[in-house]
C-alpha cells in the first residue's frame, strides 16, 4: 500500500510544479479580501485553482492502480469530480470578475445539493431502497437520506471556510483522511483505503507548495471536493458520527462564521471574534499564521487519536 501513496505523492509534486507555472502564464491568481488580515495582502497574486494538481493526479493514480470498475470508487470519484467542477466554476468567476466572490452563495448551495442528491439517489437504489407505504416504514429512509445530502454539502462548505490560511485546510484534511484509512483498514475495506492512501499522497505533494509561504492555493476547486469527499468516505464506511471528531477542526470554523453572522445581526452590529472564520479571529489575537496552522494541526491529531480509541 505504501507504493500507492508514493506515487500519488511523486505524481501530485510534479504536476503542482507544473501547474504553479502555467497558473502564473495565464494570470488565475488570488484576489485577497479588502477586510482581510493586512498580513494576507502579500498573498495578492498567488495562483489559485490548485486543487486541480490534487484531482489529476488522484484520478490518474486511481487509473494506474485501481482501474477496476467498484462501487464505492465510482461513488467517491463522482463527488470528487462534481464538486470540484463546481470550485472550477467559482474559481473561474473570481479570476474574471478580478475579486474574491465567485458564483453566487445561492448557485453555489443548488449545485451541491443537486449532486450530493444524486449521491443520495444512487446510494439508495444501491441498497435497494423503496419507497414503502406507512410512515412509520417511510420515515427513517428519508430522514437518513436528507442527512447524508445535508453531510456533504455541510462538509464541503466547512471544508471550504477552512481553507484560508496556507496549509491549514490541505493539512487537516491529510489527517482526517488518515483516520478514515485505519478504519477503512481494520473493516478491509481496500477499495475505499485505496482511494483514501491516493488522496492523501495527492494531498502531501500538494502541500510540499502550500506551506507558508504558499506558492499555491487549492482553491473552490480543492476545498469544495475535499469537503465532500471525506463526507462521502464516512458514509460508505457507515463511519458518519466519527466525522465529528476527524472533522472538529472544519465544525469548529463553521460554527464560528455561525456565531459571527447571527450575533452580529442580533445585536446590529457587535461581534464575538475579532474575525471570522477563528483562524483569522487569532491571527488578530497576535498568533502568526504557523502558530495557527500548527495548533489547528495539533487538535486535529489529539481529536484522531481520540477517534481511533473510539472508533
Amino acid at each position: 500500500m505504501t507504493n500507492i501513496l508514493l506515487a500519488s505523492f511523486v505524481l501530485s509534486l510534479f504536476l503542482t510544479n507544473i501547474l504553479i507555472n502555467i497558473l502564473k502564464q495565464a494570470k488565475m491568481k488570488q484576489y485577497v479580501l479588502k477586510d482581510a488580515p493586512e498580513t494576507h495582502m502579500v498573498k495578492e497574486g498567488t495562483p489559485t485553482m490548485g486543487g486541480l494538481a490534487i484531482l489529476i493526479s488522484g484520478l490518474a493514480s486511481l487509473a494506474i492502480f485501481h482501474s477496476a470498475v467498484d462501487f464505492n470508487i465510482l461513488m467517491l470519484t463522482f463527488l470528487l469530480v462534481s464538486y470540484a467542477l463546481i470550485g472550477i466554476i467559482d474559481d473561474s468567476a473570481k479570476i474574471r470578475k478580478r475579486h474574491n466572490k465567485g458564483m453566487t452563495a445561492k448557485v453555489k448551495l443548488i449545485l451541491q445539493i443537486a449532486f450530493a442528491s444524486i449521491f443520495a439517489g444512487i446510494l439508495a437504489v444501491s441498497n435497494n431502497f423503496v419507497f414503502i407505504q406507512g410512515t412509520l416504514n417511510f420515515l427513517p429512509p428519508i430522514i437518513y437520506y436528507t442527512f447524508i445530502i445535508f453531510m456533504i454539502v455541510g462538509t464541503s462548505n466547512a471544508v471550504n471556510l477552512t481553507d484560508g490560511l496556507d496549509g491549514l485546510a490541505t493539512g487537516t484534511t491529510i489527517i482526517s483522511l488518515v483516520g478514515f484509512a485505519y478504519f477503512a483498514f481494520v473493516s478491509t475495506n481496500i477499495t475505499i483505503l485505496v482511494f483514501i492512501l491516493i488522496m492523501i499522497g495527492s494531498l502531501l505533494g500538494f502541500l510540499w507548495f502550500n506551506l507558508n509561504p504558499a506558492r499555491i492555493f487549492m482553491g473552490d476547486t480543492g476545498s469544495l471536493s475535499l469537503g465532500a469527499i471525506l463526507a462521502g468516505i464516512a458514509i460508505l464506511l457507515h463511519k458518519e458520527l466519527l466525522l465529528i471528531p476527524l472533522g472538529l477542526i472544519f465544525i469548529i470554523e463553521t460554527l464560528s462564521v455561525i456565531l459571527q453572522v447571527s450575533y452580529f445581526k442580533i445585536t446590529k452590529g457587535k461581534r464575538i471574534f475579532k474575525m471570522s472564520p477563528i483562524h483569522h479571529h487569532f491571527e488578530l489575537c497576535g498568533w502568526s499564521e504557523n502558530k495557527v496552522v500548527l495548533r489547528f494541526w495539533i487538535v486535529s491529531i489529539i481529536m484522531l487519536i481520540i477517534a481511533i480509541k473510539i472508533g
